[in-house]
C-alpha cells in the first residue's frame, strides 16, 4: 500500500530571531518617535515589552502569538472547525502597493474596499505586507514613472467559509507578475490556517528571473532582508494593533468580538 504524504503545516516564525533584528535596527537607527511606551526594562525588551498581549502592537513579536490564541478560542468556541467550506482567501489589488522611499499605506481605504467586495459573506480576514528584495515601485504621473523604492504590497490573507460570489474576483486587479487577484485553498488545518494570517512583515520575498522567461517568487529570509526596511516597517506599522488590521464580516463579526473582548479582559 503506497504511503499518503501528509501536507505541510504552517509553524509560525521565530519571535526571539525577529526580536533579535528588529533590536539590531532599533541600535543603528533608533526607535521611532512615539514608540517610547513598547520599551522594558531591559535592553532585550525594547520591542517585546513587558506586556506584549497589553498592546498586541503589529510590531511586537510575540503579540502575534497571543492575538492567534484569541482568535483560535474564538473560532473554536463558534464551532466553525465542522464547517466543510473552508478556505484561506488571498486578496491582491495592484492599487494598495507602493514604494519603500514613500510609504502609502492607507488602513482605512483598504478596511472599506475590502469590506464593500465581500459583503454577503462570511470571513475573518488580516491586512498584511510583502517586501520585495529586487523589485521597484514606479510610481505614475502625467504619462512618466517615477522610481519610488522597493516594492511594498499591502494584501489580505484569512479564512472565509460559505459561498463567494462572483463580483469579488472582479473587485481587484491583481498584484504583480500575474498573480491572480483573489485565491482559494480548501483548509485541511484550522489552527495552521489561522496562524498563517497572523504575522508580522518579518521576512520579504526575491523575484527569481529564470532563463525561459518565468519568473519564481522566493522567500527573502529575515536575517537577509536589510535593517533598513525591519526599521522602515517598525517606523511606520508600530502604532497599528493586530485587531486594527483584522476584518470580519458575516458568522465572522461575532467571532471577531469574542477575541477582542478576550484581549480586552487580559487588560484589566
Amino acid at each position: 500500500m503506497k504511503s499518503r504524504r501528509l501536507k505541510p503545516i504552517y509553524k509560525g516564525f521565530s519571535t526571539a530571531a525577529y526580536t533579535e533584528r528588529l533590536e539590531a535596527a532599533i541600535q543603528r537607527y533608533g526607535l521611532p518617535f512615539g514608540a517610547e511606551w513598547l520599551r522594558g526594562n531591559s535592553p532585550m525588551n525594547n520591542i517585546n515589552g513587558d506586556m506584549p498581549w497589553a498592546s498586541l502592537s503589529y510590531m511586537q513579536p510575540e503579540a502575534a502569538v497571543y492575538w492567534h490564541n484569541y482568535l483560535n478560542e474564538a473560532m473554536l468556541d463558534a464551532g466553525i472547525y465542522r464547517r466543510t467550506d473552508l478556505r484561506t482567501i488571498t486578496i491582491l489589488h495592484a492599487p494598495w502597493h507602493f514604494g519603500s522611499r514613500q510609504w502609502r499605506f492607507d488602513l482605512h481605504a483598504i478596511k472599506r474596499y475590502v469590506r464593500r467586495a465581500l459583503r454577503g459573506t462570511n470571513y475573518i480576514v488580516m491586512i498584511e505586507f510583502e517586501i520585495y528584495r529586487n523589485l521597484y515601485y514606479w510610481r505614475q504621473e502625467q504619462q512618466q514613472s517615477y522610481p519610488e523604492g522597493k516594492l511594498i504590497c499591502p494584501h489580505v490573507q484569512g479564512i472565509i467559509w460559505g459561498p463567494l460570489p462572483r463580483s469579488v474576483r472582479k473587485a481587484f486587479d491583481g498584484g504583480i507578475l500575474g498573480a491572480p487577484a483573489v485565491k482559494l485553498k480548501r483548509i485541511y488545518h484550522l489552527p495552521g490556517a489561522s496562524l498563517y494570517m497572523v504575522k508580522p512583515p518579518y521576512k520579504g520575498r526575491s523575484a527569481i528571473f529564470k532563463g525561459d522567461g518565468n519568473i519564481k517568487r522566493a522567500p527573502w529570509p529575515m536575517k537577509d532582508m536589510s535593517l533598513t526596511l525591519h526599521h522602515l516597517c517598525l517606523k511606520n506599522l508600530w502604532q497599528f494593533t493586530y485587531s486594527d488590521l483584522t476584518l470580519s464580516g458575516g458568522e465572522g463579526v461575532p467571532i471577531l468580538a469574542a477575541a477582542r473582548r478576550t484581549w480586552r479582559k487580559t487588560q484589566l
